[in-house]
């Protein structure tokens, strides 16, 4: 089985402060990948390489042909006057699906991630909402992969609890970081 990213040898530095070197890491077709440590440790910086968003100062990252892949940051940004169900669908035409399948879809998200109406702006959105927002604009995609940084940062438990349950359901690989050992 071949890997669809693969980073040989990574290294990354800002300034004099080294986040990591010669790192080597691949992700393949099933995988369900946990990235742990401490703040600062580099381990976003990992994923905006992986997903094409920042270069590392050595090493090379290979990706498959047409991967295609949803990134969700830590803190993903929207428009406080859009609507649930409209930030869901613009993710879900960037990623190049086309407008008479997003109706759909995008329904079906809104069940997935918990929302009960896609009428909910989301300005007045709770952190632990936003970021279920965040995952849903990734899910909607159906990608190849997805790298998502620091989930369970504004979740309470529940919020966790509901995390876990999705993304062990997700039916694509995924690599996820956070200091949060425990979960």
């Amino acid at each position: 089985m071949s890997a669809l990213i693969y980073g040989q040898k990574l290294s990354k530095s800002y300034g004099t402060k080294r986040l990591f070197q010669e790192l080597t890491l691949g992700v393949s077709e099933k995988d369900r990948i946990g990235v742990i440590g401490p703040n600062g440790s580099g381990k976003s910086t990992l994923l905006r390489i992986f997903a094409g968003l920042e270069q590392p100062d050595e090493g090379r990252v290979t990706r498959r042909q047409h991967l295609r892949i949803a990134y969700i940051p830590q803190q993903a940004e929207f428009d406080s006057d859009s609507t649930v169900a409209e930030e869901i669908e613009r993710a879900a035409l960037a990623s190049g699906l086309h407008a008479h399948d997003c109706v759909a879809r995008v329904q079906e998200t809104l069940g997935r991630m918990g929302f009960a109406l896609g009428d909910q702006l989301v300005g007045p959105l709770s952190g632990g909402w936003k970021k279920r927002l965040a995952i849903a604009c990734g899910f909607v995609q159906s990608p190849d992969v997805m790298l998502v940084d620091e989930p369970t940062n504004h979740l309470d438990l529940e919020g966790m609890r509901w995390l876990e349950q999705v993304m062990s359901q997700a039916p694509w690989p995924w690599v996820m970081v956070s200091h949060d050992r425990w979960f």
